[in-house]
C-alpha cells in the first residue's frame, strides 16, 4: 500500500507542475485533452496488464501477484483466517 500512496503522491507533483505550463502553452481545452490521453494509455495498459480477478476469493486473487513460495501465502492465509475468524 505505501508504494500506491507514493505513486499518487508523485503523480500529484506532476500533474501540479506541469498544468501552468501546459495551459500556458496550450490552452485549458488542449490540456485537458492532454490528460485524457494519459489516463486513456494508463487505461488500456491496466486492461492488458492486469489479471481479472471478479468471482475468485481474495486469497487466490492475492497469490497471483505474488512472487513468494507457496509456503509462505499458507501461513500467511492461515494467519488471517485466525483474525478473521473463517
Amino acid at each position: 500500500m505505501s508504494v500506491a500512496v507514493a505513486a499518487l503522491w508523485v503523480a500529484c507533483f506532476v500533474l501540479t507542475y506541469t498544468f501552468p505550463f501546459l495551459n500556458k502553452n496550450f490552452g485549458a481545452a488542449w490540456t485537458f485533452w492532454i490528460y485524457a490521453a494519459i489516463c486513456a494509455g494508463d487505461l488500456l495498459f491496466i486492461r492488458q496488464r492486469l489479471p481479472e480477478t471478479k468471482g475468485n476469493r481474495w486469497n487466490r486473487s492475492s497469490r497471483c501477484s505474488e512472487s513468494t513460495p507457496e509456503s509462505h501465502n499458507d501461513v500467511a492465509t492461515l494467519g488471517i483466517r485466525r483474525l478473521s475468524g473463517v
